[in-house]
């Protein structure tokens, strides 16, 4: 099967519209951020059979797409994050290349990795269950020392049915 049509049909099953031929995929901006940063963080396993739905590398790309073109409008920088909760780092590299770009990837140490103490335990309304996307927004300020505020969660999203669902509705970030 074609890589277009790999991505094409899962889309189209999920009422979505497909990439066009010239679509972008997303790329990380490489630019240190300032102000108010949209992060988008991606929780994910290979062992979790909801994460390795044909659609979600699509989807995912979508929302990143998206994602950031809010941002860009409103003049913030956006930041995609990859957490696999495997042991094996060298299983959450390969994963999150199938799954798209990132700017960061949190991997290895299965559920005790940073990814999962910063996103998961650390944040009491959390729930540990996968496939997740939360949506957060943090003040970063550089000066001699880079600052990063408190972090402010818009949205969770649990599973690839909400994902899409929140797509569809051009991923507002208020519930």
């Amino acid at each position: 099967m074609s890589t277009a049509l790999r991505i094409a049909l899962p889309l189209l099953l999920a009422g979505l519209s497909p990439p066009s031929a010239t679509a972008q995929l997303y790329r990380p901006s490489h630019t240190p951020p300032t102000g108010l940063e949209l992060v988008a963080v991606y929780l994910t396993s290979r062992t979790c059979h909801g994460c390795r739905a044909p659609e979600m590398p699509a989807t995912l790309d979508s929302i990143k797409l998206l994602l950031q073109r809010q941002a860009q409008r409103a003049g913030q920088p956006f930041r995609a994050v990859f957490v696999d909760m495997d042991w094996s780092p060298d299983s959450g590299l390969a994963l999150a290349r199938e799954d798209g770009t990132w700017d960061e990837i949190i991997v290895g140490r299965s559920w005790f990795n940073a990814g999962a103490e910063r996103y998961i335990w650390g944040d009491s309304a959390t729930t540990a269950v996968l496939p997740q996307l939360i949506l957060i927004e943090q003040r970063v300020e550089m000066g001699a020392r880079a600052r990063f505020g408190t972090r402010q969660v818009l949205r969770r999203l649990v599973g690839l049915p909400a994902f899409q669902v929140w797509l569809r509705q051009g991923a507002p970030r208020a519930p």
